[in-house]
């Protein structure tokens, strides 16, 4: 129905983060419902990630913090946010950070999630775990150390038109960390393709959003280190089984400092359409940056 769905953090009045989640008209005018959420242990709960299917209800996921470790939440809300219609959670063999950093709707409607999950060597490692629609049934899960073995992050995560799943992150390297994409199949148990991408100063570099066309073309947005030692926009299109690199644009901002794309999604032509932040002419304060290609 064109209403939007936002999930985030707000403070609460004992100082610590509570969820947030509120949805809006498509206008943004109009609130029409608002539910937030507090942990067992009462500290820093965070969402991260929001998704919607087809019969309106709300999935989101982030983390919950218990005690002095974080786990992953995922909790599903009728179209209202009036009801917690189920909720997971997960934590990691090992204490420490877990956390949820994008969801997709799988086609038939199971949820998939990705994020990290802190191991016993102290790093963290990359997690994608795939639910039933209700969320009572773990279908899937895979994980990913990079070559270096040390920190390594999914962000977020999409599913094709075929309903194989690709998630997107960062490996750690010995200079720093590169773009990583990798393609499942449906139930996560084969690696089907993965590509990497390191920028030009080889440094580091991170995609943060991820959007597949109806021909199942994958465009994914970030940032990468530039030779002069700043962050600069790139967005990459790669075929569907990311054999391919079908196109590539770079984005450095007025002041030539610190810009990084955030977020990417395909309008009903196919235009990709790309927020994130860029420092302005003056050099001193990042900028909401928007642009279409």
């Amino acid at each position: 129905g064109g209403s939007v769905v936002v999930a985030g953090s707000e403070t609460a009045s004992n100082g610590a983060a509570d969820w947030s989640v509120r949805r809006y008209d498509a206008a943004l005018g109009t609130l029409l419902a608002a539910t937030s959420f507090e942990g067992v242990s009462g500290l820093d709960d965070e969402a991260m990630a929001v998704a919607v299917n087809a019969a309106g209800e709300v999935y989101v996921g982030g983390h919950e913090q218990v005690g002095s470790d974080y786990h992953w939440r995922l909790r599903r809300y009728d179209s209202a946010l009036g009801s917690v219609l189920s909720s997971t959670s997960y934590a990691g063999a090992a204490a420490g950070y877990d956390e949820i950093r994008g969801l997709a709707i799988a086609p038939g409607g199971d949820v998939v999630a990705a994020g990290y999950e802190y191991t016993a060597t102290g790093n963290n490692d990359w997690l994608i775990r795939r639910y039933s629609a209700d969320l009572s049934t773990l279908i899937g899960s895979t994980g990913d150390n990079g070559a270096a073995g040390t920190g390594d992050v999914a962000y977020h995560v999409a599913v094709g038109p075929d309903g194989t799943v690709y998630a997107i992150g960062y490996e750690s390297t010995a200079g720093g960390s590169d773009w990583r994409i990798r393609r499942y199949s449906s139930n996560l148990s084969v690696l089907l393709g993965s590509v990497s991408y390191n920028g030009p100063g080889s440094s580091s570099d991170e995609p943060y959003g991820i959007a597949i066309d109806p021909n199942g073309n994958v465009v994914v947005a970030g940032f990468e280190i530039g030779t002069v030692g700043g962050y600069n926009w790139r967005i990459r299109r790669y075929s569907p089984d990311l054999s391919v690199l079908l196109g590539a644009v770079a984005y450095d901002g007025p002041a030539g400092n610190t810009d990084s794309a955030s977020s990417v999604a395909l309008d009903a032509a196919g235009n990709i359409v790309v927020a994130g932040y860029e420092f302005g002419a003056a050099g001193t304060q990042e900028d909401f940056s928007l642009r279409k290609y």
